[in-house]
């Protein structure tokens, strides 16, 4: 959900020292269902993502909701560029699934392959242990990884 959220491909205006105009442009709002009262349960209340960037002490989805025409009115009127919600299964979960799940695995320094193939990558049992880890990890909560 929170890879969903931001356009992790392209960071837009790099160089800007204007903290609000950066958080605007490099996250964007989703829709799941159409309905923002629903998505806001469904996308544990960051369906207002955009909101929840710039003003990140919110404790509720619900305010996110609130102000997100109060923000947009705001960019609009600094000429700041606001796009519609990007769905989630026809615009983000594409992009996702192309950018995490179909790219091969890289050491995240280094940015070298690890694995030589699909299958080697696919094959290799260290990988198994190490996803099982995780899962273990999130059973027992999010503090303990």
């Amino acid at each position: 959900m929170v890879v969903s959220s931001h356009d992790f491909t392209s960071v837009e205006d790099p160089e800007t020292r204007d903290w609000g105009r950066f958080q605007i442009l490099n996250a964007h709002d989703m829709t799941i269902t159409g309905c923002k009262y629903v998505d806001v349960f469904l996308s544990a209340g960051l369906s207002e993502h955009r909101s929840h960037h710039v003003f990140p002490y919110q404790r509720s989805g619900f305010a996110n909701i609130a102000t997100t025409p109060l923000l947009e009115r705001a960019a609009r009127a600094h000429g700041i560029a606001w796009d519609a919600p990007k769905g989630l299964f026809s615009a983000i979960l594409p992009a996702v699934v192309a950018s995490y799940v179909w790219a091969p695995v890289q050491d995240p320094i280094v940015r070298k392959p690890i694995f030589k193939n699909f299958a080697d990558e696919h094959l290799n049992l260290a990988v198994y242990k190490c996803c099982a880890g995780y899962v273990l990890a999130g059973l027992l909560g999010i503090g303990s990884i």
